[in-house]
Formats: structure tokens, C-alpha cells, sequence
């Protein structure tokens, strides 16, 4: 059983045709990208930097429009 649907904004679904359970972060002795990685695994984790990077931003902006609010 997995989520095969986006569930909500922060809960985005990223399919992995041949993958497993968190196969997109690696394993617990190396979490890091390999050589032997499969396409669909690299697309994968371009996906999921390219959404963390616009949470990152969305971030940073919220958090400079509260300090300009609070006058800081």
C-alpha cells in the first residue's frame, strides 16, 4: 500500500516506476544519489529538490513579510 495521489500541497505525490519505499532518499547506510540510480529515481529527486526549494522560498518570504509586519 502507498500514496499513489497528491493528497494536499505539502503532501505531493512523485511516482517512481520501479522504485520502493523510500527509495528516492536512499538507504540508511547512504542516503546520497548512486551511480546505479534509475532514471525514473534521478527524475524523481529533481522533482522533490525543485518543490523543497519553493517551500524554502514561500519560507523566507512569509517569515521577511511577518518581520516587516512587526516592524523588526
Amino acid at each position: 500500500m502507498s500514496v499513489n495521489k497528491t493528497l494536499s500541497p505539502s503532501l505531493i505525490y512523485v511516482p517512481i516506476e520501479g522504485g520502493a519505499h523510500h527509495s528516492d532518499i536512499g538507504n540508511n547506510y547512504n542516503p546520497i544519489p548512486a551511480s546505479d540510480d534509475t532514471p525514473a529515481l534521478i527524475e524523481a529527486r529533481n522533482i522533490e529538490t525543485e518543490i523543497l526549494n519553493v517551500w524554502v522560498k514561500e519560507f523566507h518570504a512569509e517569515r521577511k513579510a511577518a518581520k516587516e509586519r512587526l516592524g523588526l
